[in-house]
């Protein structure tokens, strides 16, 4: 594992990242969830040809034996075709519920795409995350080594105990310690995100990538709710199939032939809506559509709260960025002062470490701040349906 992670740490030092947008885009075309949820698109397109196709006809043969009172004994035979014709105005209907199934279909493959920008968006923040706290470890690193051998020096003076040089090292250790836990976490995350995104070879990716808030369009249009409003069409589209309590009529055309005559019959079959009116299943279509439709009131309502939290949020977190930044200069500032007054003695260890100490705390809880905006920002983009396709 930390050979895998050594030679993954060289390329990326040589620069042969891959940016996200090309990353995303070549996940887009290979990954086989997609392509899976694109299947289901021909599978309602036949679904909705199997609706609208016409039955075969049928077709009688029989033969049959006439004997005389003399004893003699003659043939004949009887041919019967049938067609089912489908009624005038039933063909609209199944023909509207075919396009309202392939409409639910895209619908349906549209809020799997649009999730999977979104996932995917947020397993690369979080290796963005663990790739920024793993510099800042190697900067950890560089202070408690800079402070240890500030305290060498001194020990070596006499000006300070071997047990102040001790606890010098201690801190120096722990934060070689700490950046191999992070190294081991930030790998994991580029697991992680390899395996969102479908990927099976290892890639070395850019950090640097910026998630913008794309323009605000004046309705929303998240995949729930184009979802939700599609199948409350699909009910409907069936609801007025179901109207037609009788769909077919047969036609037949029948020819016999007797010994003494040949008959020739035409006409028309069609069933009786007295006990199966379809009823029923328009009730239920009916409430089904009646239920999405109310499900898609509770999603807009629920989405326009969730929109406005995310942009009071973000409001809020920019107001922390800069205060946070103006924290961090000012320790920035001290850490370097309390460095000079430690090479003279006129401050002690304890005090430079907790200085050190708060430099790297405010560091962190900034890389925290920028992912929280970044999150933030790709989920507005999800509600906001930016990512649909």
């Amino acid at each position: 594992m930390i050979k895998r992670i050594g030679i993954y740490m060289i390329f990326f030092s040589l620069g042969y990242a891959e940016s996200f947008e090309h990353f995303l885009q070549r996940a887009l075309v290979h990954t086989p969830l997609l392509k899976a949820s694109s299947i289901q698109i021909d599978q309602a397109r036949h679904e909705g040809e199997l609706n609208l196709r016409y039955k075969n006809p049928n077709v009688v043969l029989e033969s049959s034996s006439f004997e005389s009172q003399l004893g003699a004994t003659e043939s004949g035979y009887r041919v019967t075709v049938t067609q089912p014709i489908r009624l005038w105005g039933v063909s609209h209907d199944k023909t509207e519920y075919a396009s309202a199934l392939l409409k639910s279909a895209k619908a349906k493959d549209q809020g799997t795409r649009a999730q999977f920008i979104r996932d995917v968006s947020l397993h690369y923040l979080d290796y963005i995350k663990s790739k920024k706290f793993l510099l800042l470890g190697k900067e950890e690193i560089d202070l408690a080594k800079k402070i240890y051998d500030i305290s060498y020096e001194r020990f070596k003076a006499g000006s300070i105990s071997k047990g102040k040089l001790l606890q010098a090292k201690v801190d120096y250790d722990v934060a070689q310690s700490s950046y191999d836990n992070l190294s081991l976490i930030h790998y994991e995350k580029y697991a992680f995100l390899l395996k969102a995104a479908g990927m099976t070879q290892e890639i070395v990716l850019d950090s640097d990538h910026l998630f913008k808030l794309k323009d605000e369009k004046s309705e929303t249009n998240s995949p729930e709710q184009i979802l939700l409003k599609a199948r409350s069409e699909e009910e409907q589209a069936l609801a007025l199939v179901n109207e037609n309590s009788i769909e077919w009529v047969k036609i037949f055309g029948e020819y016999e032939s007797e010994p003494e005559q040949n008959i020739m019959r035409v006409g028309l079959s069609f069933p009786l809506a007295v006990f199966n009116t379809k009823s029923e299943e328009r009730r239920i279509a009916k409430l089904e559509s009646q239920k999405n439709n109310l499900l898609l009131d509770v999603a807009k309502t629920q989405e326009r709260i969730e929109h406005q939290r995310l942009q009071h949020e973000y409001t809020r977190l920019e107001k922390l960025k800069k205060h946070s930044l103006a924290i961090l200069k000012t320790e920035k500032e001290l850490m370097v002062m309390f460095e000079e007054g430690y090479m003279i003695s006129n401050i002690n260890l304890i005090e430079l470490q907790n200085i050190k100490n708060k430099v790297i705390e405010s560091e962190e809880r900034l890389i925290t701040i920028h992912t929280r905006m970044q999150s933030n920002i790709i989920y507005q983009n999800y509600l906001l349906g930016n990512y649909n396709e």
